[in-house]
């Protein structure tokens, strides 16, 4: 295997996922809301949360309990498509 080969994880694992967007207090409750849609339960003390550095951009760090592949894909479409959102990882 080299270095460019991705292993897939075993599933049902943590992952992690990173959201940035707009700093907006709509930010918070899109990303709960579009969670919840999703069965997970993301409390907000749970979320690692970075301003850029002029303070326009935050980025959200949380985990989830990944099903497959295909539900992470689902929840990365689903965050992709709320417009405070910029960037989901």
């Amino acid at each position: 295997m080299t270095n460019k080969e991705l292993v897939e994880p075993i599933y049902p694992c943590q992952f992690p996922i990173k959201v940035i967007g707009e700093n907006t207090e709509n930010l918070d409750k899109t990303i709960i809301k579009v969670m919840s849609s999703f069965g997970e339960v993301i409390h907000p003390d749970e979320i690692v949360r970075k301003h850029s550095k002029n303070e326009k951009y935050l980025s959200m760090t949380f985990e989830i309990v990944a099903k497959n592949r295909e539900y992470i894909e689902q929840i990365y479409s689903e965050l992709n498509a709320q417009k405070e959102v910029k960037m989901v990882l």
